[in-house]
């Protein structure tokens, strides 16, 4: 008999049934802070195991819909991962510890918005104008893998070395969790919908860098946070930190900079660190981990510097070394990466042996920093290009051109930063002309 029932069984399998979707619909005509005000609002009550809500909005409509979720039973509501919309489309959400879901219209002119929610225990969906919304390194409603847990006391602070002066913006999200208990709410705050990420004006740029900062408005693990210098112009140098902290340092605030950070008084961690340009962001995010540079590691900014023939039979003076394309200040630091320049020389008799000369104001053949001087000799009435470049193997094509070495990663800061020529054996009636160096150069103050 037993088995009978056995091959019953496996000839005729239990069939599971899928658990049928929760569903709720409406009409929205009207504006309200809460569920209370008549038309405002479509809200649905979830059960385990639903993960996904789709919404779909429909009708035509001038109004502003709020996506609310709250995972204590409708008592407090969040703002969900896509916080709102004011078009029609189909929006999709992960909702695994939601309890209550909904629709709330918090700014109404006309029309009639039709509301559609289908809660269902399958992943979610995409389509609409805002698509399906999830957070990065774990799923909404559980901890995000490798997140940092922050609390309403902690300070996220930004600091800034080398930054000349100007604007700079700052951002961050949050997968946000009950205060009191630490659990996962399944929402994402992010700052700049909810209108907490700021613009910093730094008046000034020190020795040790100037900073600011704000207390977490929520609780949760720490997603991302970044900062943006916002302006043009700037070149690559400034370097960039971010922290958590424990407590503000003195003065520090959202609206202005201050000087005043120490990672040991005011309890730092240390999120990332790197250097930027205008418009370049730079941060931390919980996929990638902590971005940590040395200021000194940067690309640098490549530059050119075109500079004028000296007189006939006359040696390139002591002549800074810039690039009058872009604003250098005086803590720049760069490197010589190729210089280039050909000469001509007259029909007087003797051989010239070309040399550059790199070091301050008043560098001569004998005080110069670095000298590289042409492996061949020119003789007269020849025209010969030379090129210095770090990594060039000495070779001569003659009368043609020449090939010379550069130290490589030679370094030098503004004051120091001064080229010329010697020549040896120059004759009146030599010109030397097509005069350029190419640099990367880096705006610092370190």
């Amino acid at each position: 008999m037993k088995k009978l029932l056995l091959s019953l069984l496996l000839l005729f399998p239990i069939a599971s049934f899928a658990q049928a979707p929760l569903t709720s619909t409406g009409n929205i005509t009207a504006s309200g802070t809460t569920c209370a005000t008549t038309n405002a609002c479509v809200a649905i009550v979830l059960s385990p195991p639903q993960a996904t809500v789709n919404v779909t909005i429909s009708g035509t409509f001038s109004a502003t819909l709020q996506f609310e979720q709250s995972a204590d039973g409708g008592i407090t509501y969040f703002a969900a991962a896509t916080p709102s919309a004011t078009a029609t489309g189909l929006y999709s959400f992960a909702v695994s510890s939601v309890t209550n879901f909904r629709v709330r219209c918090s700014a109404f002119t006309s029309g009639t918005a039709g509301i559609f929610i289908n809660a269902t225990t399958g992943g979610s969906g995409g389509g609409g104008s805002s698509g399906s919304s999830s957070s990065s390194g774990g799923s909404l409603g559980s901890p995000v893998s490798n997140g940092i847990y922050v609390t309403t006391s902690d300070i996220l602070w930004f600091q800034w070395t080398g930054f000349p002066g100007g604007n700079i913006n700052h951002t961050f999200r949050i997968q946000t969790a009950n205060c009191a208990t630490g659990a996962a709410t399944g929402a994402v705050y992010d700052a700049v919908a909810q209108g907490t990420a700021w613009t910093t004006n730094y008046t000034a740029s020190i020795v040790g860098g100037m900073g600011t900062g704000k207390l977490f408005p929520v609780c949760g693990w720490l997603i991302s946070a970044e900062t943006k210098i916002a302006q043009a112009g700037v070149l690559q140098g400034p370097f960039g930190q971010g922290w958590i902290l424990s407590s503000m340092p003195a003065g520090g605030n959202t609206a202005t900079s201050v000087s005043t950070f120490n990672e040991i008084t005011n309890g730092g961690s240390i999120l990332f660190g790197a250097n930027a340009s205008s418009f370049f962001a730079i941060g931390w995010t919980v996929g990638g981990g902590s971005l940590i540079q040395s200021p000194l590691a940067g690309p640098g900014v490549p530059g050119n510097m075109s500079i004028g023939n000296p007189s006939s039979g006359v040696d390139l003076a002591a002549t800074q070394i810039s690039d009058a394309s872009a604003s250098v200040p005086s803590a720049h630091r760069i490197q010589v990466v190729a210089v280039h320049f050909r000469l001509v020389t007259a029909a007087v008799g003797g051989n010239r042996q070309p040399c550059i000369n790199i070091g301050t104001s008043s560098v001569t053949a004998a005080n110069a920093l670095t000298t590289s001087c042409s492996s061949g000799i020119q003789t007269a009435s020849q025209t010969i290009d030379y090129d210095f470049a770090p990594g060039l193997t000495p070779t001569c094509l003659p009368g043609v051109w020449c090939s010379n070495s550069l130290p490589p990663n030679f370094y030098l800061q503004a004051v120091d930063g001064y080229i010329r020529t010697t020549i040896g054996n120059i004759q009146a009636g030599d010109q030397i002309s097509n005069i350029w160096v190419k640099t990367l150069y880096w705006n610092e103050i370190d």
